[in-house]
């Protein structure tokens, strides 16, 4: 198969729609280290208005951690539930729902400077992790569903970049010298909104993984649609009786609970 062959438009816009929620992953966490100063002055301010006393070093540290540290937790959960999410709705749709979940985080964090909310904040970096989780769970799946064996590993690698591009822009843009200050600190978290944009957009031109229509859905008359568009070609049997291969597998592979990965002595 010739290098114009493999690397078709459907193809390129799919990996190009999957790896954008990357983005998401890299912002969310660089973006909160520049603007700390900021956003620590903000939680001290909002306390003494509602209390009248001043917050102590202890206290601003402590709610500093939890803000920073509760969005690797709603990491772990959004990557836990990203695989049941996966088989019951599949991929892109998962995705397209992920973006939702980002959209209303990125709100939440954006409007608590202008409620006084340091708690609001505090949830929506916790919403935003998992939906970071679920990103990345979800798209270096539909990366290789739909890539061809021969340059999986290359489109996969666009997960990688994708997060670290996100994690650069974040660095930048939230420098006290552009958006990491006391005003302009919400605009940040605002930003954040854009990833799930851009995927929510690309991903209304893409199709479902093949895999999850064959191997999932049992429609096979689908996933070979799928596949010709994606392939540009007719002829996809190869890659449709390897999928059933693996659907077999599968199927006869012995499912392992997480007691026995502890217990039993063939996987520790």
């Amino acid at each position: 198969m010739s290098e114009q062959k493999i690397f078709t438009k459907p193809l390129v816009l799919t990996a190009l729609a999957s790896a954008s929620g990357m983005l998401s992953f890299g912002w969310n966490t660089g973006c909160i280290n520049s603007s700390q100063t900021a956003i620590k002055k903000f939680m001290i301010d909002v306390y003494f208005k509602r209390n009248g006393t001043h917050l102590s070093p202890f206290f601003v540290t402590f709610l500093w951690s939890v803000t920073v540290s509760i969005f690797p937790l709603g990491g772990a959960v959004g990557g836990y539930f990203a695989g049941p999410v996966s088989r019951k709705f599949g991929m892109r749709n998962g995705l397209l729902l992920t973006n939702l979940l980002g959209l209303g985080a990125a709100s939440l964090m954006a409007v608590s400077k202008f409620i006084s909310s340091p708690e609001l904040l505090i949830l929506g970096r916790l919403i935003i992790g998992i939906e970071c989780g679920f990103y990345t769970g979800l798209c270096p799946m539909l990366l290789a569903e739909v890539s061809p064996k021969q340059i999986r590993g290359a489109i996969g690698s666009l997960t990688s970049l994708s997060a670290y591009t996100g994690l650069l822009c974040a660095e930048i843009f939230s420098t006290p010298g552009l958006f990491g200050t006391e005003e302009l600190w919400p605009f940040i978290f605002l930003f954040a909104a854009v990833p799930p944009v851009i995927q929510f957009i690309l991903l209304q031109f893409c199709s479902e993984g093949p895999r999850y229509l064959l191997i999932i859905r049992n429609n096979e008359a689908a996933a070979r649609t799928v596949l010709m568009q994606l392939r540009k070609k007719y002829d996809v049997n190869d890659e449709i009786d390897e999928m059933k291969r693996e659907a077999l597998n599968l199927a006869n592979e012995k499912k392992v609970s997480i007691r026995e990965l502890f217990t039993n002595k063939i996987y520790r």
